[in-house]
């Protein structure tokens, strides 16, 4: 499942940029379409950074202590 979150948040930090990028240069150039469908792309790719950062934080490695034989929270 870490594995899994990691790809994840790449794969939203790609659409971001993607977005962003290509949006705005479809913007500038006239082509308003094809703009709005690219920017449409970041909120998407928002929301899979957010879902990738709580599936990472949620099933990261468990740290172990041995010296103590204790979780760090206990």
């Amino acid at each position: 499942m870490h594995r899994l979150g990691r790809i994840t948040v790449w794969a939203g930090i790609v659409l971001v940029a993607a977005g962003l990028g290509v949006g705005f240069t479809a913007l500038w150039q006239g082509a308003e379409g094809l703009g709005i469908t690219a920017l449409g792309l970041v909120p998407v790719g928002f929301l899979l950074l957010l879902a990738g950062t709580v599936a990472c934080q949620l099933a990261g490695p468990r740290r172990r202590y041995p010296d103590r034989g204790q979780d760090p929270g206990e």
